[in-house]
């Protein structure tokens, strides 16, 4: 007998040596830690034992071969297993007849563990017979072992199968069912599990049910960062599968005692073509992750395989035991450096794809697993990861930001590809063009910021605020679709308070400045011409002529310069102390004429006839008036005239000169006569020194053709009654005069003015206290005269009639009173 052989016999005699219903058996205590165990421990899946198949070929050796390969075959009564591995060795065969023992068990680089993997094979099976060089024998619970046929070995002589590797026969049990799910699950077989083996390289699957199928899986490497899985199908197409693989070895001093440090954790990052749009062009769905089989689809978009500690279905991580909650830490940074290294990798070659990967943090269904990824959203907000517009719009050498300092800025503020505000602080924080839409939405998981308009013109003004000039070297192409979008923005009360302080506003003297209603106008074809002197801001003829650009600054309160405008500029210089010339002065005030400015209460700025620009007082007397006037003054240096050439301007047509005239009297400083009347009523010192220098006679006469006296103030009144003038009598005051038309009646007892010329109306004297007919102030002027002259020849006829013309008067006044009240009864009153 050969030793394989004698070592299969050895394990059955051991077994079987004692009595099975004896409770100090060995027999008895092993059959009870089996039914405990796999009771607890086998997957509730029938077909689950495919994985453990799996699992346990990829802890052997394969020392001897180059492509290390399992082959499925499933016939109508049996499922075959074959691996090119070296062969069992001793301790491997203990194990399968063991429960909870594994040859695996301390190796940290195996997978399997417990021992009981095998024994789920019996959920399908009745009979398994394994040939392995040097060993060939079976195990079989439809014998008279019964259920412990799982553990006890049979030696079978002549095995069938290949001479080389390991196969397994396994007669499946009698039932329909089991073959129609295993059929299933071998078309649905999860070959992406080849990812994470240890060795082995390549799994086929044949089934001979009905008609004859082969699927073969391999992966290779491809480039040196990509791996490649290759499905090739009898009866459907080729496919190639892309994945970047990323390894991580966690190390830690927590103690577990069925797990020892270190530990690998291993990504398995899906990649599609060029021309797809991102890596789940292919595989909409997500990704399953795996403790050497798969466990379940937790939402993640890429695979995930670590050595967890499952519950006891296997679907589960044990989101509190001690090792779980230490690989936590591990697995969240090793995807945070696969994805930084996808990110910014000279190597990666998926710069662009990565934030695809970025969906599954939010959705992420398990307890356990959403710890991870908000560990990892927290660990790359914090992490320059976002490639930037300066690469792309700036030729810097991959520049990247953080996150929640980047901002995506889509084609709506873009200029054939590149970002409108393309200043190189600007670009600095701009995600770059190169992210395909996908990516970008993706890139908001982690706090990139989507521009929107309200905040594309705060960024607007702020680049134009920090560097005013950088906008005034850009085309008028650029301006345009600027201008374009800002008039976008939902609303323009708050577009006009963010621009109010930029200077975007391009003027025609090549000036910018600030959007300001008050003092920057859209050109007016069908203003007229601006007077010289004044410089009025318009927007420049390129850009008030391009659309987009007119209709924003009319959105920011720009409009047409239009009269009234050209009024308040001119108006305001004229407060100042700007100078300007003859000809401009007279210019200015004919252009406030023919627009249509009504003069109101403001000085402004003309010329006087010794050419000197002044804003007091000056005289403007009509043609007529001023030569007969004129010469009266000319001694006076007090007086300013105004300028004659205001009485003609060759701009004002000869229909319109009277009514230009008035228009300049209406001006505050403009009199339209000599001003006799001062402060407080006293008399002007121009009236005042024409009395002076020409005498009463001419002072009186200037007082006649002055249409503007001031009769109402009694004050100046008195003071000009209180003049001496010439009469008939000698100098008197003019109080105390009469006019001479009243010659005869005056009889020589009142003293008559001396007036030139003699015809005219003179009746306005009366003002002053001057007697201009027979009143009663004239009568008793002639009765002071008799009293103080005895020499007066019959005094008493003079009186008596002075005395009759007086009674006359009061009872003409009294018949007038009677007229206009009715007729008085007589009052008397006592001298008491």
């Amino acid at each position: 007998m050969d030793i394989a052989r004698q070592h299969i016999e050895t394990i059955r005699h051991d077994l079987l040596g004692g009595p099975s219903s004896d409770p100090n058996s060995r027999l008895f205590s092993v059959l009870t830690g089996a039914l405990e165990i796999i009771s607890k421990k086998v997957h509730h899946k029938d077909c689950h034992f495919l994985n453990e198949l799996i699992q346990n070929f990829d802890d052997t050796g394969y020392e001897e071969v180059d492509e290390p390969t399992v082959k499925f075959t499933l016939t109508d009564t049996h499922f075959l297993a074959w691996s090119n591995e070296n062969g069992f060795k001793r301790e491997d065969v203990d194990s399968l007849c063991a429960i909870g023992r594994s040859s695996k068990a301390s190796d940290l680089e195996s997978t399997g563990e417990n021992g009981i993997g095998f024994k789920s094979i019996f959920k399908v099976a009745d009979q398994v017979t394994i040939k392995s060089h040097p060993y060939s024998f079976t195990f079989d619970t439809a014998s008279e072992l019964g259920q412990l046929g799982m553990l006890v070995p049979t030696w079978v002589d002549q095995p069938t199968g290949p001479k080389d590797g390991t196969l397994l026969t396994i007669r499946l049990k009698n039932q329909d069912g089991i073959r129609t799910a295993l059929s299933d699950q071998l078309k649905n077989f999860d070959f992406y599990s080849l990812l994470f083996s240890r060795v082995l390289r390549k799994i086929k699957i044949v089934q001979v049910r009905g008609s004859f199928t082969t699927t073969e899986a391999s992966f290779r490497e491809h480039g040196e960062s990509i791996t490649e899985l290759v499905i090739e199908r009898s009866h459907g197409p080729r496919t190639i599968e892309r994945f970047i693989i990323r390894n991580h070895s966690a190390e830690s001093k927590t103690r577990v005692d069925t797990r020892k440090w270190p530990t690998n954790i291993r990504l398995a990052f899906p990649v599609v073509g060029e021309n797809d749009k991102g890596p789940h062009q292919k595989r909409q769905q997500s990704c399953l992750t795996y403790a050497f089989q798969g466990i379940q689809d937790f939402g993640f978009s890429f695979m995930i395989h670590s050595d967890f500690i499952l519950d006891a279905s296997r679907s589960h991580v044990e989101p509190d035991q001690a090792w779980n909650i230490e690989l936590e830490s591990h697995i969240s940074t090793s995807i945070v450096e696969a994805l930084t290294w996808l990110a910014r990798d000279a190597q990666s070659p998926i710069p662009l794809q990565w934030p695809f990967y970025l969906n599954c943090l939010e959705q992420v269904r398990d307890r356990y697993f959403q710890r991870i990824t908000s560990k990892v959203k927290k660990m790359l907000c914090s992490l320059k990861l976002v490639r930037m517009d300066l690469e792309t719009s700036a030729g810097v050498t991959r520049p990247f930001g953080r996150p929640r300092e980047a901002i995506i800025v889509d084609n709506r503020f873009r200029q054939d590809g590149r970002p409108l505000l393309d200043h190189p602080d600007d670009l600095g924080t701009f995600v770059s063009s190169k992210y395909a839409p996908q990516a970008l939405d993706s890139l908001k998981i982690l706090g990139v910021y989507q521009m929107d308009y309200h905040y594309f013109s705060q960024r607007f003004a702020g680049m134009v605020n920090r560097d005013p000039t950088y906008i005034r070297t850009k085309s008028s192409r650029w301006h345009s679709v600027v201008a374009t979008v800002l008039l976008r923005h939902p609303s323009y009360p708050q577009l006009k308070q963010v621009l109010k302080s930029s200077a975007i506003v391009p003027l025609n003297n090549g000036a910018w400045r600030v959007p300001t209603p008050e003092n920057t106008f859209l050109p007016n074809k069908a203003a007229p011409p601006i007077p010289s002197g004044f410089s009025i801001c318009t927007v420049a003829s390129e850009a008030s002529e391009d659309t987009s650009r007119r209709r924003l600054f009319e959105v920011l309160g720009l409009r047409k310069c239009d009269f009234s405008d050209v009024h308040k500029i001119i108006l305001k210089k004229h407060q100042g102390s700007q100078f300007w010339s003859h000809a401009q002065l007279l210019e200015q005030a004919v252009y406030l004429f023919l627009t249509g400015y009504k003069p109101r209460n403001l000085p402004f700025t003309f010329i006087n006839s010794r050419d000197i620009p002044i804003s007091s007082e000056l005289v403007f007397l009509s043609e007529s008036r001023a030569t007969s006037l004129r010469p009266l003054f000319e001694a006076d240096l007090n007086i300013s005239w105004l300028h004659e050439d205001y009485y003609s301007p060759p701009s004002i047509d000869a229909g319109l000169r009277v009514e230009w005239w008035s228009w300049l009297r209406q001006w505050k400083n403009i009199l339209d006569d000599v001003p006799v009347i001062s402060t407080n009523g006293q008399l002007s010192t121009a009236f005042k020194g024409l009395y002076d220098r020409c005498g009463s006679g001419k002072a009186l006469d200037f007082l006649r053709q002055n249409s503007n006296l001031p009769l109402t103030n009694s004050t100046w009144c008195n003071n000009v009654g209180k003049l001496e003038v010439s009469t008939t009598d000698g100098p008197r005051k003019l109080c105390e005069t009469a006019l001479p038309i009243l010659h005869e009646e005056a009889g020589g007892m009142v003293p008559l003015i001396s007036l030139e010329p003699s015809d005219a109306d003179w009746s306005f004297l009366k003002h002053f206290g001057v007697c201009v007919s027979v009143d009663r102030r004239f009568l008793f002027y002639q009765l002071s005269y008799l009293k103080a002259n005895k020499h007066v020849t019959d005094p008493l006829a003079s009186t008596r009639q002075i005395y009759y013309r007086l009674g006359k008067l009061i009872a003409n006044d009294l018949e007038i009173s009677k007229m206009r009240h009715g007729p008085y009864p007589l009052q008397f009153w006592n001298r008491d």
